[in-house]
């Protein structure tokens, strides 16, 4: 991560000798821990009974499954994951803890109705895919998923948030912008008070 943004390559081969790498990566790691802690806490503290929660970028179902408990039987939450393979594990994830209060949901949230490339990274503790890195590369390996925007998925019908928790690497924008009918209507005295999360794994 930090040898791409140095450039030049003299100065790469010293700060790789230095092992300075190694330790920014461990400060930086604990950071990230310290901050994801919070907002874990923050989150859960914000969360009620019966609330729906939107789980948007749902990925494998860490989040999702802990919802599912703090909502209750009387809650539901709504998970958000586009790519095939990081869906299956998610249903599996939700089936496995005989979880009846999620509702799964193969597509992405956007800023408007539309099929979008993007490249598939595949990992063994999950898959992190972003929708901000579209591939127009036919040499990638890459999925078409489909995105739609929140007010048009609310007005089909969807249970409206309580609660949104956003983690889709770079594309909150979107999602916001998706569903600016919704929160203005929060916000100008709809009746619903709505928390929005938004996780970010860099900094």
């Amino acid at each position: 991560m930090f040898t791409k943004v140095i450039t030049n390559p003299k100065l790469r081969s010293f700060v790789r000798k230095t092992g300075i790498i190694k330790i920014l990566t461990r400060i930086l790691s604990k950071r990230n821990s310290v901050y994801e802690e919070r907002f874990s806490k923050a989150l859960f503290q914000s969360i009620n009974e019966g609330d729906v929660v939107w789980d948007v970028g749902a990925n494998i179902g860490y989040y999702t499954c802990k919802f599912a408990h703090a909502v209750g039987s009387s809650g539901k939450v709504v998970a958000f994951e586009p790519v095939k393979a990081t869906y299956l594990r998610m249903v599996a994830a939700c089936k496995n803890e005989g979880l009846s209060n999620v509702l799964p949901v193969q597509y992405a949230l956007g800023s408007c109705e539309e099929q979008i490339k993007i490249p598939i990274t595949n990992k063994n503790d999950g898959t992190t895919n972003s929708l901000a890195k579209r591939s127009d590369n036919s040499t990638d390996v890459y999925e078409l998923v489909s995105v739609k925007r929140g007010d048009t998925v609310i007005a089909e019908g969807l249970p409206m948030p309580d609660i949104i928790k956003i983690d889709v690497e770079a594309y909150e924008e979107e999602v916001l912008f998706g569903l600016r009918n919704y929160l203005q209507s929060c916000a100008w005295g709809g009746g619903k008070m709505l928390k929005i999360n938004i996780l970010r794994n860099s900094f």
